[in-house]
């Protein structure tokens, strides 16, 4: 889960301002649709997301659930397209891509 403080900041490859590890167990990906999903940002603040089961299905832009952190901001989230948000290099190499799935904006 990234987290960037202006709707622009995610745009055009721009790195994220805090980033929170989701568990995983049975694979690398998380499946964010049905349940709900916490984690805990690197400044301490805990954000969670609860898409709807169904929201795979849901056209680009359509309303996918909500979101709240441990500050009490509530969050309206949307599907997106699977654009590439960042990626991750070393040197020369490509490390990883991280994608969008769903974005949330603060209500």
């Amino acid at each position: 889960m990234y987290y960037n403080n202006a709707r622009s900041g995610s745009q055009n490859g721009q790195q994220p301002n805090d980033q929170a590890q989701i568990q995983t167990f049975a694979s690398a990906f998380t499946i964010w649709e049905g349940s709900q999903k916490c984690g805990t940002f690197t400044s301490g603040t805990t954000g969670c997301t609860n898409i709807s089961g169904s929201a795979g299905r849901l056209a680009v832009g359509a309303y996918a659930g909500s979101g709240s952190n441990s500050w009490g901001a509530t969050f309206s989230c949307y599907k997106d397209n699977g654009r590439i948000l960042f990626q991750q290099t070393e040197g020369t190499h490509l490390v990883w891509t991280c994608r969008s799935i769903y974005y949330c904006f603060q209500n």
